[in-house]
């Protein structure tokens, strides 16, 4: 809320200060400043003419409660000037402040001093505007007689409400540059011209959405070659696990639109090997629709507790297998896959076929702990992802009716996952199902960002007889750098099974806990993020544990954990990195099965 808005008077206290002559009026100057510190606003002088009440001077900064994230010393100031007797506009603003980013602390750092400043130099007021604006639309002697008996059915009542009219000149085409020679306010130069018809023919290709592959890697850290525009790219793989050691290896990807082409490998102790070869392309594209297809051959690892594979680029380390490398049990996947992604600006869509060998690995008797081993055959699985709106941010629907986009508060997404399978040895047949949705509400406006509730609700159910790969785990969260919507608290492998529901809340109080308990704004903006977390889960497995209380076991009730989480915190070595720790605990009457769990992200201020 601004000094100048219409519910101003609610938002701020005012007092005179003094008062001057101007032109033979007197000029009243008014001091104001934020009734609450809690919310964000201004503070500075008005000047007001006697008897119109007139403002014709404004000078005013943020509050020292206001942040805004990069700026420092943020002024306004305004002036007005009468166009008539009775009408004053603002013919002149200045706005300054000074900028400074921390990139790199101590080696990149961005200063600049901003100033922007606006100058009116002619106003027309009350000009005529041109009737077709306004005039009604021609109705023809059919539709009057209609709507007479219409009238007559309602009581002999008939209005007659005058309808907007705009004409717009039907040649009117953005891909025909005839038009826009002839029509445009500013010629266009010779370069201006090649730039539009590149941009023209890249829209009618489909090409101005942003490009999407899938596979492992999208971008190569290292370019071996150009050839044109082909680009061939090398990335090393590293990873570690306390059962495969260390394991190196390295990927090398070709790339001409709209294909790709990715070869990788490694090798490890105890005769560890891997390798993939993969292709994908977009055979269909238009501006906001495409079509891919994929395929694989691979000899590779996987984990039981998620499926997740081992091959990692060297600049995304698996950190599970570093703090956790007791908990992960690999085996060996020997198969080939094809799949198909439909994208379209709402939603997309994925189906994959895939026939493999699953192999427990010898090197998983030597351990001394419970196993959780893969079921061994040989298996065929067809699996569709549908994904709804297909980007994180969630498309939602203010009340005023206006669409949210990612930025907005209120926004909501869903994803459904299927698979199908087949032992082709026993011909052992399984489905699993499995859903999630998120929804995001504004509880509180605090004049920033409104403090929001975000829920989040999945479930899923397995055939009994799914074998143990594909079984749903209450996964842990890891600690450094894990998902946040994985428990926190829970024992890994404690629980899974055919079964689950689960339930996610989280609420942000930011805006308010800090200035309310005077802790002051920060550098790049309002200050520390106070956010409460609450989850909780139920797990069946109607197929028998693993161990019984141990490893793949049911909770028999609901497992719950509590706790908070702050964000924003400084790293002090970018002002584009911020940091997030979050504490959870174990509550309800199976907190005995958990224990204090802990997760560090990494954050921007731009988010």
């Amino acid at each position: 809320m601004t000094p100048l808005g219409k519910e101003a008077l609610g938002s701020y206290d005012y007092a005179i200060t003094g008062k001057s002559e101007l032109d033979g009026q007197t000029v009243y100057e008014l001091s104001f400043k934020p009734r609450s510190r809690l919310f964000p606003g201004f503070e500075g002088k008005l000047s007001i003419v006697d008897g119109t009440y007139q403002i014709i001077a404004a000078t005013f900064a943020p509050s020292q409660e206001t942040s805004f994230p990069f700026l420092k010393g943020l002024t306004f100031e305004q002036r007005y000037d009468r166009v008539n007797d009775s009408i004053w506009i603002p013919t002149y603003q200045l706005t300054t402040a000074s900028l400074r980013i921390n990139v790199i602390t101590g080696i990149v750092t961005v200063k600049a001093n901003v100033a922007a400043q606006t100058n009116v130099r002619n106003v027309d007021v009350n000009v005529d505007i041109p009737d077709s604006l306004f005039a009604p639309k021609k109705i023809s002697r059919a539709d009057s007689i209609a709507r007479a008996e219409a009238a007559d059915m309602v009581g002999g009542v008939e209005i007659d409400t005058p309808r907007v009219r705009v004409d717009v000149d039907s040649t009117a085409d953005s891909l025909r540059p005839e038009y826009w020679k002839a029509n445009a306010f500013a010629e266009q130069t010779e370069e201006e011209a090649k730039v539009y018809a590149r941009q023209d023919s890249i829209q009618k290709a489909g090409g101005n959405e942003p490009t999407e592959q899938s596979g492992p890697l999208s971008t190569s850290l290292f370019t071996l070659a150009r050839f044109g525009d082909a680009v061939v790219g090398l990335d090393p793989l590293f990873n570690y696990s306390s059962i495969s050691q260390t394991v190196y290896g390295a990927s090398i990807t070709a790339r001409l639109s709209p294909m790709r082409l990715v070869l990788s490998g490694g090798i490890g102790a105890a005769d560890t090997r891997f390798g993939r070869a993969a292709m994908d392309a977009t055979i269909y594209r238009s501006r906001r629709t495409s079509l891919g297809i994929s395929g694989s051959v691979y000899s590779s690892l996987a984990s039981v507790q998620a499926a997740r594979s081992t091959q990692l680029s060297f600049s995304s380390i698996d950190v599970a297998n570093l703090l956790f490398p007791e908990y992960q049990d690999f085996f060996r996947r020997d198969g080939f896959a094809l799949g198909a992604q439909l994208r379209s600006r709402w939603m997309s869509a994925t189906l994959e076929g895939s026939w493999s060998r699953h192999i427990n690995m010898p090197l998983l008797d030597s351990l001394a702990r419970p196993r959780v081993l893969a079921t061994p055959g040989d298996f065929q699985v067809v699996s569709i992802t549908l994904q709804a709106p297909r980007t994180s941010p969630i498309i939602g629907l203010f009340s005023d009716g206006t669409i949210a986009d990612g930025t907005n508060p209120f926004a909501g997404t869903g994803t459904i996952h299927g698979i199908v399978g087949r032992e082709t040895t026993t011909g052992l047949s399984f489905w699993s199902l499995d859903a999630s949705a998120t929804l995001r509400l504004p509880t509180y406006e605090t004049g920033y960002s409104p403090m929001r509730l975000e829920l989040t609700l999945a479930g899923g159910l397995q055939d009994v007889l799914t074998p143990m790969q594909y079984r749903f785990v209450a996964m842990r969260a890891f600690p450094v750098f894990g998902a946040l919507a994985d428990m926190a608290t829970i024992n890994i492998n404690a629980f899974a099974g055919t079964e689950f529901v689960r339930l996610g809340a989280e609420h942000n109080f930011t805006d308010l806990w800090w200035r309310a308990i005077g802790l002051p704004g920060l550098v790049f903006g309002r200050g520390v993020d106070l956010i409460g977390v609450f989850n909780a889960i139920s797990t069946t497995n109607r197929a028998g544990a693993v161990v019984p209380g141990v490893s793949f076991d049911s909770t028999n009730g609901v497992y719950m954990e509590a706790g908070f989480g702050l964000a924003r915190i400084p790293t002090f070595i970018s002002d584009f990195l911020m940091l997030r720790i979050d504490a959870r605990w174990p509550v309800g009457p199976l907190s005995r099965s958990g224990s204090f769990g802990w997760i560090l992200t990494l954050s921007s201020p731009l988010q």
